[in-house]
């Protein structure tokens, strides 16, 4: 009897054992799956913030770019003045192109391409309709220009 009673109790014991170790193997692997899913949390941060750094590397220096554009055109303007007739009708259209060449100057120098983007956005959402006319009108001209280039 003890000998049954001994193997009976050697049985409880490598049961016991082997759910010991079932539970740290299984406690282990939940430890390796939440380090794995911390270290893909990190590494998706970390590209979304290299991501952002480069997004906003390349705005800048496509504001300064467009900076350097509106100051050409108000240079540009400046020539025109200085060579265009003062009166007569001539005078009144070489003014009108220079005044808008310098104001569309100082708008690119001031705004850039993101703020030049957020009034056009905004633009679009108050005259949603003229907006798309527009678009589909400068779609047929582009498309007309296309076509013609390729005869």
């Amino acid at each position: 009897m003890a000998s049954a009673t001994h193997m009976k109790d050697e049985v409880r014991d490598r049961a016991q054992d082997a759910k010991d170790k079932g539970e740290d193997l299984l406690e282990k692997g939940k430890q390796g799956l939440q380090q794995a899913a911390d270290k893909g949390r990190d590494m998706a941060q970390q590209a979304a913030d290299k991501a952002r750094e480069m997004g906003t590397a390349v705005r800048d220096r496509a504001d300064s770019g467009v900076a350097s554009v509106g100051s050409g055109m108000r240079s540009a303007a400046e020539g025109i003045k200085s060579h265009m007739p003062q009166s007569g009708m001539l005078g009144q259209a070489a003014s009108s192109v220079t005044d808008t060449l310098e104001n569309t100057g100082r708008y690119l120098e001031e705004h850039g391409v993101s703020g030049a983007a957020d009034d056009m956005t905004n633009l679009i959402r108050k005259h949603p309709v003229p907006s798309v006319l527009i678009g589909i009108g400068l779609g047929i001209l582009l498309g007309q220009f296309m076509n013609s280039s390729r005869r």
